[in-house]
């Protein structure tokens, strides 16, 4: 029987087989369909994010039990066919997972939502009023108060929590994932000191009172700045012989505990979310960011244009690429584009000549060297005439020269803010002229000052629809004043012919800059 979007088993056992495989058949039959659309490499990713991660979610949610690491494998396996319907991975799966702001495209990585899922339901048990009818029967399967659960030993959980429940498979998550990405440690300053069955026998509610308003008394409330908080030396508030007795058997049990010493570090981001007690607003997401900010994996190009160009390349630097790569255009045929630059997408004769038996590495352009990715982008004495035009127009229209060097042309590390240069017309002149390179790829030829000034218009087109309101309109007009001032001078008539004369220059001289 199906209630509310879920299949209802007659044992827990079949709950998986009834819904998740259910679902994963579903999402195959509906991802081999689409894999034959014209969809973008980037469109494919959003797809995933926009149909398919919502489905998963409301399962995760709906049914929190434990999932066999073979769904996950599947599932992986399943997006990338997706995503590379007709080719070989050109990236892995874990650079397209990163953020954007870490160097990847956001792919969604199910298994951390899965675990972002289970997370959530612990700050909804350590939630004050949280609201939620499912609590009061989970809190009969824990047997514990379900805001101590977490934080209490798992060797004495075992005889108390019912197996095969919502709350063993939270659990059991939970203790997997706990140090993995830095959530917690154990203990943790959130252990409890009321509802603990290492800590037997009651503390008294004044002396409770004494540390903390709070209903729930934990060890944070104990320790403050590394130290015990010394309730005998406030004279205002005398302690009885029973609250001096019960405030020494804690010291005692605390520092009996074994691995003490994290309970005096301070909250971790997830304990901090935890400890306030409240309902939080998007959990998933901000948890998911949590998870992925515990991975220090760092994509595998940031390494290679280090080399490629012999130089460090600073966190600073990274972060303005970045920056100008997902957000210095909404238009997502150049965001694509600006991501395949950085990330090595684009296959260079020297890369083919080792992938193909009978491959020739040598330059597209006939210029006789070997043609690597920079090469191919930079170095190749044909496209730096290219370039050379391009960094010409950029000074026309600002009164500004760019620094000559593949950091500015190829990675957008350009002089200036990041929030000025998404206003200028000098991010989207560039832009435009790295997205013609790939249409004359293992080609000869160069791009036409008519093909550049399509692409911008195409470009200023696009802008101009989505303003929407007079301030939109006021800072659009600012952008494209220079632009739509210098088309029409004779100046820029000049400079046409220019261009023109140098490619046909090239064209009678293969080879020759």
């Amino acid at each position: 029987m199906k209630y509310l979007g879920v299949w209802l088993a007659n044992t827990p056992d079949r709950l998986y087989a009834e819904n998740f495989g259910t679902l994963f058949a579903t999402l195959s039959d509906d991802l081999r369909f689409w894999k034959t659309k014209m969809l973008s490499w980037i469109g494919r990713i959003n797809v995933l994010k926009m149909n398919v991660l919502p489905r998963l979610l409301f399962l995760f949610q709906a049914l929190p039990i434990l999932l066999p690491a073979t769904f996950f494998r599947s599932l992986r396996s399943l997006f990338t066919r997706f995503i590379w319907p007709t080719r070989s991975s050109r990236l892995q799966y874990r650079t397209l997972a990163l953020s954007k702001q870490s160097g990847g495209l956001a792919l969604p990585d199910m298994k951390w939502y899965y675990y972002a899922s289970h997370l959530t339901r612990i700050v909804d048990w350590m939630s004050y009023d949280s609201g939620q009818r499912w609590q009061d029967l989970e809190t009969a399967l824990s047997g514990i108060a379900l805001w101590a659960v977490p934080w209490i030993r798992k060797p004495l959980l075992r005889h108390r929590v019912v197996s095969a429940t919502s709350v063993s498979a939270t659990l059991a998550i939970w203790h997997s994932i706990r140090s993995k990405f830095a959530l917690s440690s154990a203990p943790s300053p959130l252990l409890p000191l009321i509802h603990n069955p290492d800590f037997p026998g009651e503390i008294s509610k004044s002396l409770r009172e004494k540390f903390t308003d709070e209903p729930r008394f934990q060890v944070r409330h104990v320790l403050r700045d590394g130290q015990f908080v010394d309730i005998t030396l406030d004279t205002s508030m005398p302690c009885s012989f029973l609250d001096t007795f019960h405030y020494h058997r804690l010291r005692l049990y605390l520092r009996r505990l074994p691995g003490n010493s994290s309970l005096l570090r301070p909250l971790t981001p997830f304990e901090k979310f935890c400890a306030m007690g409240l309902q939080l607003d998007h959990s998933i997401s901000a948890l998911y960011k949590i998870i992925q900010k515990a991975d220090d994996y760092i994509p595998t190009y940031m390494g290679r244009w280090e080399r490629e160009l012999d130089m460090p390349i600073s966190t600073e630097l990274w972060t303005k690429t970045l920056q100008l790569t997902h957000k210095g255009t909404r238009i997502s045929a150049l965001v694509e584009n600006s991501f395949k630059i950085i990330s090595f997408w684009y296959r260079s004769p020297l890369l083919m000549a080792r992938i193909s038996d009978n491959g020739d590495p040598s330059c597209w352009r006939n210029c006789s060297q070997t043609g690597s990715y920079l090469h191919i982008w930079w170095t190749c004495p044909r496209i730096r005439i290219y370039w050379t035009l391009i960094s010409t127009l950029l000074t026309k229209l600002t009164d500004h020269t760019p620094q000559f060097n593949p950091e500015v042309y190829l990675l957008l590390q350009v002089e200036g803010s990041i929030s000025g240069l998404k206003r200028s017309i000098l991010l989207r002149v560039l832009l435009c002229a790295r997205a013609l390179v790939p249409r004359h790829w293992r080609s000869p030829s160069l791009p036409s000052i008519s093909e550049l000034v399509t692409r911008v218009q195409e470009l200023r087109l696009a802008e101009e629809t989505l303003v929407s309101s007079d301030k939109t309109r006021q800072a659009f007009h600012d952008t494209w004043y220079y632009w739509d001032t210098t088309l029409s001078t004779a100046d820029f008539c000049a400079f046409t012919g220019e261009w023109g004369a140098a490619l046909t220059l090239l064209d009678g001289s293969p080879g020759a800059p």
